[in-house]
């Protein structure tokens, strides 16, 4: 049986508040806080909150952030977003974990966001449309310093240093979709590769900060 949290509304309505984004990250996951604390850090009707859970389980990752969520008092109506960000690693034994976690985030609320392989290919679509066929996300990150030299997962500039080619990072991980989608591949599955929905949760929170 799913679990439904009850909607909270923060304050006095008339004044404005800053919606939360939560956002359940694999591992110790630094290099996404980095990143979207700096991407916050540029919208300022917008707070974040990361899930303290160090687990790489898609399942595991889905369950700790409803259950964040509910203790968080996260609220819909309030703006606030919930994103899962999985890393599919080219693994064929992920496609049924990930589509559990799928399922929890429709009955809980949230959005699952996939990459694949990893979520570095996020920053090699700021420069590319047409990346390598990466076979793992090591490969990924051995060829994410041709394009942000010195790279490295606590970076704290991330965002920074890649902020002017937001604009074609969010084109260009849509073409790689359409990509995917016109040779005949589907998500969740591994084939769907390279591709990165990091672009779905950008313009997201771009829309909700600009309320």
């Amino acid at each position: 049986m799913s679990r439904r949290f009850k909607q909270k509304t923060r304050g006095n309505a008339s004044k404005r508040k800053r919606s939360t984004v939560f956002i359940a990250a694999e591992g110790h996951n630094r290099t996404e806080r980095n990143y979207f604390k700096g991407f916050i850090a540029r919208h300022k009707n917008l707070a974040l909150r990361m899930v303290p859970d160090s687990s790489t389980d898609p399942v595991r990752m889905a369950e700790s952030l409803g259950d964040f969520m509910e203790e968080s008092g996260f609220s819909s109506l309030d703006g606030d977003l919930a994103f899962c960000l999985i890393d599919h690693d080219c693994n064929p034994a992920k496609d049924d974990q990930i589509r559990q976690a799928l399922k929890i985030a429709q009955d809980r609320g949230f959005h699952i966001i996939l990459s694949n392989p990893c979520f570095e290919l996020w920053f090699i679509c700021h420069f590319t449309s047409t990346p390598k066929n990466y076979a793992s996300s090591k490969e990924v990150l051995k060829d994410i310093i041709h394009y942000l030299p010195g790279y490295g997962k606590s970076d704290e500039d991330l965002f920074m240093r890649t902020e002017s080619h937001l604009p074609e990072a969010i084109e260009n991980a849509k073409k790689l979709e359409k990509r995917c989608l016109e040779s005949g591949y589907t998500l969740p599955g591994y084939g769907f590769s390279p591709s990165t929905e990091v672009y779905r949760m950008t313009e997201l929170m771009i829309v909700v900060n600009s309320r």
